[in-house]
C-alpha cells in the first residue's frame, strides 16, 4: 500500500487535524528552537552583565584608587614640611588603599576564574606596597626628611611593589579583556547557532509541510474530479462507466453512492425498456384487432347491403302480395256469387291466404332484423 492509498483510508476531516496538529508541532519546533537560542543569549548577556561586566567597572574602580594611593603619597612627599598636609593625605592615603582592598575583594566573588589569581597578587603587592611605606609615612608625619627627594628614595621599595602592582593591573585588564573578547565570541556562536537551528527548523517544516499538503490536495481533488467526470456521464445518459472506490474518507462514500446511483438508473433504464416493449406488443395487438375489426365492420357493411337488397326484394314481393290481394277481392267479390260453383277454388283461396299469411309474419321478421342490424 502506498501512501496515497494509505492517506485514503482516513477521513478527509482526521486528515486536515492531522495536517494542523503536524504544523502546530512544527511551529513549536520553530518557536522552541528561537526560544532556546534566545534563552542562551540572554542567559549568556546576563553572566556577562553579572560577572564580565562588573568586573570590568571594578577594575576602572581599582584603577581610580590605585591612582588615589600614588596621589596621596605624592602629596606626603610633597608636603613634607607641613605635617598637617602629610597627615591629612596619610588618612586618605590609608582610605584609598582600604577601598583598593575592597575593591579587589568585589573580584574573588561568585566562581573561581583565571583573574583570581592575578587579583590576589595584586592584594598582596599592595599590603606589601603599604607595608614598605608605612615607616615613610610615619617619618613624613614627625617631619623625619629634611627633602622630598630623600623621602622619595626612602620610598623606592614600597614604589617598585607598587610598580609590580601596577604591572599585575594591565595583566587584569589583559584578561577581563580576553574574557569580555570570549563571553561575546560565546554569544556570536550561539547566535550563529540559534540561527543555523531555525534554519533548520524551517528546512524540515518546508520538507514535511509542502510534500503532504500536495499529497493531501492529490488525494481530495484527484477523487473529486472522478466523482466530476462521473456525475456528468449520468447526466448525459451514459450508464457504463466504471468506477474504482477505495479508501475510507468522504471522497469515496461520494462515489460509492454515484456507483449506487449508476445501478439503480440502470434497473429503472431496464424497467423502462421492458414496459416500452410491452406496450409496443401491446400496441401491435391494438392494430391488428382494429384490422380484424375494421375487415368485421366491412362484411357487415356488406351483409347490410344484401339485406337490404332482400328487403327491396321482400317489399316488391309484398307489393305484388298487395295486388294479388286486390285481385284477389275482386276475384272473391266476383267469386261470391259464383260461392256455389267454386267450392274447390273457394277452398284453394283459403290455402292461399294462410300461405300468404305465413309469408307476411315472415317478412315481419326479416324487417325485424333489418332494423336491428341497422341500429348496430
Amino acid at each position: 500500500m502506498n501512501l496515497f492509498s494509505l492517506m485514503r483510508q482516513f477521513t478527509i476531516r482526521f486528515r486536515m487535524l492531522g495536517a494542523i496538529a503536524v504544523v502546530l508541532v512544527l511551529l513549536g519546533l520553530l518557536g522552541g528552537a528561537g526560544m532556546f537560542g534566545m534563552f542562551r543569549i540572554y542567559s549568556m548577556s546576563e553572566d556577562f552583565m553579572n560577572s564580565s561586566f562588573q568586573e570590568v567597572g571594578y577594575m576602572a574602580q581599582l584603577h581610580s584608587e590605585m591612582g588615589a594611593i600614588r596621589q596621596y603619597e605624592k602629596d606626603m612627599i610633597i608636603g613634607y614640611e607641613k605635617p598637617e598636609a602629610v597627615k591629612a593625605a596619610h588618612t586618605k592615603w590609608l582610605e584609598s588603599q582600604e577601598n583598593a582592598k575592597k575593591v579587589a575583594n568585589q573580584f574573588l566573588q561568585g566562581e573561581e576564574d583565571v583573574d583570581n589569581a592575578v587579583v590576589r597578587d595584586i592584594i598582596k603587592r599592595l599590603d606589601s606596597y603599604k607595608e614598605a611605606f608605612a615607616h615613610v609615612a610615619r617619618q613624613l608625619e614627625a617631619g623625619g626628611y629634611d627633602t622630598a627627594t630623600i623621602a622619595n628614595r626612602m620610598s623606592g621599595k614600597a614604589v617598585a611593589e607598587f610598580a609590580e602592582a601596577d604591572k599585575l593591573m594591565k595583566q587584569l585588564d589583559e584578561v577581563l579583556r580576553n574574557e569580555v573578547q570570549k563571553s561575546v565570541a560565546e554569544q556570536q556562536g550561539v547566535s550563529n547557532q540559534t540561527k543555523w537551528l531555525f534554519a533548520l527548523a524551517v528546512l524540515i517544516t518546508v520538507v514535511v509541510v509542502v510534500p503532504l499538503t500536495l499529497l493531501n490536495m492529490h488525494s481530495i481533488c484527484k477523487p473529486l474530479d472522478q466523482a466530476q467526470r462521473l456525475a456528468k456521464a449520468i447526466a448525459g445518459g451514459d450508464l457504463s462507466q466504471s468506477i474504482r472506490t477505495e479508501g475510507r474518507d468522504e471522497v469515496a462514500d461520494l462515489l460509492r453512492a454515484l456507483d449506487e446511483m449508476q445501478r439503480g438508473l440502470g434497473t429503472l433504464v431496464a424497467q423502462v425498456r421492458d414496459a416500452s416493449g410491452n406496450i409496443a406488443t401491446a400496441s401491435q395487438e391494438i392494430a391488428t384487432g382494429n384490422q380484424d375489426l375494421s375487415h368485421r365492420t366491412e362484411q357487415t357493411a356488406s351483409n347490410a347491403q344484401a339485406a337490404v337488397s332482400s328487403l327491396s326484394e321482400i317489399t316488391a314481393t309484398v307489393q305484388q302480395t298487395a295486388s294479388s290481394s286486390q285481385m284477389a277481392n275482386q276475384l272473391a267479390a266476383s267469386a261470391s256469387t259464383t260461392a256455389t260453383r267454386g267450392g274447390s277454388v273457394v277452398a284453394q283461396a283459403v290455402s292461399s291466404m294462410h300461405e300468404i299469411s305465413a309469408s307476411s309474419r315472415k317478412i315481419g321478421d326479416i324487417i325485424g332484423l333489418i332494423d336491428s342490424i341497422a341500429f348496430q
